[in-house]
């Protein structure tokens, strides 16, 4: 069972069912493709999020270029801030805010996304980056080859060519080399 909303940062409520995103109340314009995006992170929690994932949700079926998915994510960095979403290098993305599902209730109980609610008398989890967490190299993260990493141009090398070759032909058409 999937909740109906997710808090995060400052003061954000994420609600798919609704299609919805608001900051303080207000709701915020999001075009499809980042909502969809931002779902998937969301949902991680804190999860590597792979660019082939992301993909597959936002552009399923489609073959598209990674500057789209940049496009994107810089999209919700702008309106969520930066430290919203965090590149993993070669790997994808993740959400770097804590999240906690809530069933959207004024005042309803609200869990962490991660698993159950906190134990009565526990205190809740401070606000913002985990201060523990590992900043830089994660080495615990699998080593990828670069012919098998998310985002080379080997993802879909006949789209690729066929775009070389559009290119070359427009130049040469304009007289340009």
């Amino acid at each position: 069972m999937s909740p109906t909303e997710y808090r995060f940062g400052p003061s954000f409520v994420l609600r798919p069912a609704t299609r919805e995103l608001l900051a303080g109340g207000q709701p915020q314009r999001l075009g499809a493709r980042a909502f969809d995006l931002l779902v998937a992170l969301v949902e991680r929690d804190g999860g590597i999020v792979t660019r082939d994932e992301l993909f597959d949700r936002a552009w399923p079926g489609r073959a598209v270029i990674d500057d789209n998915l940049k496009v994107q994510v810089m999209g919700l960095r702008r309106l969520l801030g930066a430290e919203a979403i965090v590149t993993v290098p070669g790997h994808g993305y993740r959400f770097g805010w804590p999240v906690q599902r809530g069933a959207g209730a004024p005042g309803g109980a609200v869990e962490p996304a991660g698993g159950a609610a906190p134990a009565a008398g526990s205190a809740a989890p401070p606000a913002g980056p985990d201060p523990t967490a590992l900043i830089g190299r994660e080495p615990i993260l699998p080593s990828s080859s670069a012919a098998g990493c998310p985002g080379n141009s080997s993802r879909w090398p006949a789209a690729a060519a066929s775009a070389r070759r559009a290119r070359a032909t427009s130049r040469r058409r304009r007289g340009l080399r």
